[in-house]
């Protein structure tokens, strides 16, 4: 009736723990290069920080436009004119 012996289930999750550590072990030995702010790249950009990967690099000369403040979480009104990496920098140290 059951999915098999407590014995299978236990050593099934021994399995998944052993790969969740190797996962977190490449994650945090990982270096990642974000190029361009811009749309979507807000969204990766905060999920691969959340991930814990080991060392993120963003690069964006770029000014924030009015545009940005509707795609990306990271701006305010108050930020269109200045640099974008000056702007996503003040969220990703809590994150990563």
């Amino acid at each position: 009736m059951g999915y098999g012996s407590t014995e299978k289930v236990m050593k099934g999750l021994d399995f998944v723990i052993i790969l969740m550590q190797a996962f977190e072990s490449r994650m945090r030995n990982a270096a990642v290069l974000v190029v361009r702010v811009k749309g979507v790249a807000t969204e990766a950009l905060k999920n691969i920080a959340l991930a814990g990967v080991g060392s993120l690099i963003v690069a964006d000369g770029e000014s924030v436009t009015e545009e940005d403040l509707g795609a990306g979480f990271f701006y305010r009104d108050e930020d269109i004119g200045k640099n974008v990496w000056f702007f996503v920098s003040r969220f990703l140290p809590g994150w990563h």
